[in-house]
């Protein structure tokens, strides 16, 4: 019983999350910070775009995204195997379902991709904001924003790399 219920509060989780997959809610959330950080220009302002004001609150946000694509990779492959434990379909059919389950995830990777596209132009104006040789806590806040939109980019590149061998572990099975 436990089982079966841990099982629904995983489902659950995880129906809340996906219905939270928008990239285009992320890319307007990625204008609207790239928009405030333009205008940042004293110590002051910049402190608050780091901060609670703007950057805080989305960043959960985009980290949500991009592990909810890790989690629609895990489903894929998890559903690949019930299914040929089953033996209800051919493996063929199985593989040719995953491959297009992740067709579906390389298509939201694409567009999460661009929704992030605002995050590199961030990046170039915290690299060299002015405020950074004034102030050595700003300078820290900066450090601390651009390393977390790499980690984005770089979670991003992770998800690419599992789409690839996926797709080609269902080409090969093929």
């Amino acid at each position: 019983m436990f089982t079966d219920f841990g099982f629904q509060v995983c489902d659950k989780i995880y129906h809340l999350i996906s219905q939270h997959f928008n990239p285009t809610f992320i890319e307007i959330t990625c204008a609207e910070l790239h928009e405030k950080l333009e205008v940042a220009a004293t110590e002051e302002q910049i402190k608050n775009w780091l901060t609670v004001v703007n950057l805080f609150k989305p960043q959960t946000l985009l980290l949500e995204q991009v592990n909810y694509l890790n989690q629609q990779i895990d489903r894929s492959v998890t559903a690949l195997s019930e299914k040929v434990k089953r033996h209800k379909e051919t493996l063929l059919v199985a593989l040719q379902e995953i491959e297009k389950q992740i067709d579906a995830i390389r298509q939201q990777n694409r567009e999460l991709r661009a929704a992030f596209r605002e995050t590199d132009l961030m990046n170039d104006i915290l690299i060299s904001h002015p405020v950074r040789d004034d102030s050595e806590e700003v300078d820290d806040l900066i450090s601390e924003a651009i390393s977390y939109f790499e980690g984005i980019h770089f979670r991003l590149a992770m998800v690419d790399s599992r789409i690839i061998r996926k797709s080609k572990c269902s080409r090969v099975s093929k």
